[in-house]
């Protein structure tokens, strides 16, 4: 079940998947507050989708999201920006880097709340 839980959420991120609630989220709260609120709302989403992946791995695998997971999955949205480029727009290379600090929040989020890192 471990390694089923890896590839998926992995590749939900490599395929672009946790985006979509990340981009609702942002357009959500630019509506309420402006256009100002746009990489709030999508860093609130990012975290939200983060934090919904956390709970999945809790209640189906039964443990932490590992470090591992968290750091392949930033590394595979940062390089699929970098190999994108300039094909990608002004608003999805902000989505990505929305997404990227919202799995470094909740990663750290997971490495202080629980009792022992899991590393793998």
């Amino acid at each position: 079940m471990t390694i089923l839980a890896y590839v998926v959420t992995i590749g939900l991120a490599v395929v672009g998947l946790t985006a979509l609630p990340i981009t609702l989220a942002g357009g959500l709260v630019a509506r309420m507050s402006g256009h100002g609120g746009l990489l709030l709302g999508m860093l609130v989403g990012g975290l939200l989708t983060w934090v919904g992946l956390e709970w999945l791995w809790l209640t189906l695998e039964g443990g932490m999201i590992p470090l591992t997971v968290f750091a392949v999955s930033f590394v595979a949205i940062g390089a699929h920006g970098a190999m994108a480029g300039n094909k990608l727009n002004p608003m999805a290379q902000r989505a990505m880097g929305a997404e990227m600090w919202a799995i470094l929040g909740v990663a750290l989020g997971v490495a202080f709340m629980s009792g022992s890192m899991r590393w793998y």
